[in-house]
């Protein structure tokens, strides 16, 4: 078993872990502006169903792509890691939190 010796620099260590929080909370201000665009969609799609004389042509509920969470053309810096599952946890937080 070979050993490995390895510096930690904890002001280095901790610069890294602030700048991953600073990232996923930026992440977060514009998740949650998402979610709530999407929710406030998908209640007007359902009650403009609900209205309409006849059958719908598709879902009463639109179903959003989730390709915005791969990448951000108009934001300079890459996805934070594990993007799209911090956008579902997010978003199942919302949920819960509004019921």
């Amino acid at each position: 078993v070979p050993d490995y010796e390895l510096d930690i620099e904890p002001a280095k260590l901790c610069a890294g872990i602030v700048s991953v929080r600073e990232q996923i909370a930026r992440e977060f201000v514009k998740d949650l502006d998402t979610i709530d665009r999407m929710g406030r969609e998908a209640m007007g799609s359902y009650f403009e169903g609900l209205r309409s004389d006849g059958p719908t042509d598709g879902p009463l509920i639109p179903r959003h792509g989730l390709g915005f969470l791969d990448w951000d053309p108009n934001s300079e810096e890459a996805p934070s890691p594990l993007r799209k599952g911090n956008f579902d946890l997010l978003k199942l937080l919302a949920t819960q939190e509004s019921v």
